[in-house]
């Protein structure tokens, strides 16, 4: 990858776009072959953000249904949510990303802000398709 890497851990390196940490999982022991194969994958992971976003939205409108309402009316829940994680495993061909709150949309005074503590775990598969692995929910 372009620039310099945020760190290298034993099971991977993290660099930074945008935003979004990026997590090329890459064990030390062919650390070449599994960074090459991650790059390849990053594209298309990147790519599927926008998708990734609707599929954690509407996770989350089954939990948060007034807040989301609220935010529908206004127009702004297209700028609830972001991609702030994700991690590439070449070994699998599957992306993990971390949604949570946008900490770049700042909250009218008159709408209610972004549930506590509340992210999804979305899943994309080698094959692109999308599904929940997780969410917590703090009520």
């Amino acid at each position: 990858m372009e620039g310099a890497a945020l760190g290298d851990y034993d099971d991977r390196i993290e660099f930074q776009f945008d935003t979004t940490i990026v997590n090329f999982m890459c064990p030390r022991d062919g650390r070449k072959q599994s960074l090459s194969v991650a790059e390849t994958m990053f594209d298309p992971a990147w790519q599927a953000i926008p998708c990734v976003l609707d599929v954690a939205r509407r996770r989350s409108r089954l939990l948060f249904r007034s807040f989301w309402l609220e935010h529908d009316r206004a127009r702004t829940a297209d700028r609830q949510m972001a991609v702030h994680g994700m991690w590439l495993d070449p070994s699998t061909g599957q992306t993990s990303y971390y949604v949570g709150q946008n900490f770049e949309f700042t909250c009218p005074p008159n709408l209610p802000v972004f549930p506590h503590d509340h992210a999804v775990m979305v899943e994309r598969s080698a094959d692109g398709d999308l599904w929940i692995d997780n969410c917590v929910d703090e009520k």
